[in-house]
Order: C-alpha cells, then sequence, then structure tokens
C-alpha cells in the first residue's frame, strides 16, 4: 500500500529545491547588474565625462555651443542614475532576506490562563 501523504513530501521538497534555484539565480542576476554597472561606469568616466570637461572649460560660442553642453550634462545625469539603480538593484538581490517568522496558532498551545 502507498501511504497518503507521499505526494505531500515530494510536493514539499520540489518547493525547497523550486526555492534554492529562485534564491542562486537571483544572486547569479544581483551579480550580474553589478558587473553591468561597473561596465557603466567605465564607459560614462571614459567617454562622458571629458567632453564636459572640455565643454566646460571652452568659452561659450553661442547657443548651440550652450545647447550641446546642457544635452551632455543631462546625458550625463541619467546614465549616472541608471549606474545607480543598477547598483542599488544588484546589491539588493545579493543580499539575504531576513526568514520570515510564523506566529503559532492558539489552538495548538491552548493557554493555561484562560
Amino acid at each position: 500500500m502507498r501511504p497518503k501523504n507521499i505526494g505531500a513530501n515530494i510536493n514539499h521538497v520540489n518547493q525547497k529545491t523550486l526555492n534554492n534555484v529562485y534564491s542562486i539565480m537571483k544572486k547569479i542576476f544581483g551579480a550580474l547588474l553589478i558587473i553591468l554597472g561597473c561596465f557603466l561606469s567605465l564607459a560614462i568616466i571614459i567617454v562622458t565625462l571629458p567632453l564636459i570637461l572640455k565643454n566646460i572649460g571652452a568659452a561659450p560660442k553661442g547657443v548651440y555651443s550652450m545647447g550641446y553642453l546642457f544635452g551632455l550634462i543631462i546625458g550625463f545625469l541619467l546614465f549616472a542614475t541608471l549606474n545607480a539603480a543598477f547598483y542599488f538593484f544588484g546589491f539588493k538581490l545579493l543580499k539575504n532576506k531576513k526568514k520570515e517568522i510564523i506566529p503559532i496558532l492558539d489552538e495548538d498551545f491552548p493557554s493555561k490562563l484562560k
């Protein structure tokens, strides 16, 4: 005869396995976001920052150069915000969550004070 609760045990094991796989995938995705953030940081430093410094140091020649400078600054701020988001979500996915506390019901352990 087959025990009645064997299906429940298999589902419990599968759920644990899925939780472990989910946890590992979150950590991998978090590490990939951090690596992507590092590459974006290098791109910002190598490409955008010298352009901004070169245009700030030059004397403004007209409306076109001022618009170009403001466009560079806005683009720099957008990329810096995207970069910060990559780091934030990457570290958030790498961090371990606290275990959820499940309360014990009163029916399981009735109080003697009632």
